[in-house]
């Protein structure tokens, strides 16, 4: 009778541990975030804005040009035009910022609508500039900003 009575007990606490961990591996499987591509994607470039706007406080262009494609072309614009373009907006401006932004994906490449804000001037992007509406997904696996006449080809 002891034997038979052990065996429940340990029968009964096998149910109870069992029904413990399919609740525990529920629990954690519905609390995980799961990413979609354009997520993981819109992340990606929003960690380039918040990047951007930090450098532009500090004056760090450097760094902010870190993020465009060599190859960049943007209207009459180069590269090296872009780093005037940016000095320009430090000499007249203390503060960047980046408000209702939008992602249009076309395969590699990305059009970001958003406002920017410099100082407490507004303009919708890409439509006023758009030298940083633009990005190109690299063979090096990242987001760089390539322009509006960006050749991938070449």
């Amino acid at each position: 009778y002891v034997s038979t009575n052990l065996s429940y007990r340990k029968c009964r606490n096998f149910r109870k541990m069992k029904h413990f961990l399919i609740s525990l591996f529920l629990i954690i499987l519905f609390s995980c975030e799961t990413s979609s591509p354009q997520d993981v994607l819109e992340m990606e470039i929003m960690d380039i804005y918040d990047t951007i706007k930090e450098s532009f406080l500090v004056g760090d262009l450097e760094r902010i040009m870190q993020f465009y494609h060599t190859d960049f072309q943007h209207d009459n614009d180069d590269y090296d035009g872009e780093l005037t373009v940016w000095q320009l907006r430090r000499i007249n401006h203390e503060t960047i910022d980046f408000s209702d932004i939008e992602f249009g994906v076309y395969d590699n490449f990305v059009e970001v609508s958003f406002t920017l804000h410099l100082d407490d001037e507004s303009f919708v992007e890409p439509e006023t500039f758009g030298d940083i509406s633009f990005f190109y997904f690299t063979s090096q696996n990242e987001w760089k900003i390539c322009g509006n006449y960006f050749d991938y080809l070449n």
